[in-house]
């Protein structure tokens, strides 16, 4: 299916991105390291990797998840780039 489609603008993308929360489609260090993350030095809300959780995801809301879990990996991949 072709999400993009389905909104009329960046706007509306936007307001239903946020109805939704990336940690349901992305995983976290958190969920890979359990609650040993801090002997590695990395804090739990920490994206280990975009979209990781889609694969397996029974959310009926996966496009909306999808496109929450873009607007989050942009920006932050981006600024990961330009500070290395």
């Amino acid at each position: 299916m072709n999400y993009v489609a389905l909104f009329q603008d960046f706007d509306e993308l936007l307001r239903i991105a946020e109805q939704g929360d990336h940690r349901n489609i992305d995983m976290l260090v958190r969920d890979i390291y359990g609650g040993n993350y801090e002997a590695h030095g990395l804090p739990e809300d920490l994206i280990a990797s975009s979209f990781g959780k889609a694969a397996r995801s029974t959310n009926d809301d996966i496009g909306n998840l999808i496109f929450l879990s873009f607007l989050f990996t942009l920006p932050y991949h981006t600024g990961r780039r330009f500070t290395a």
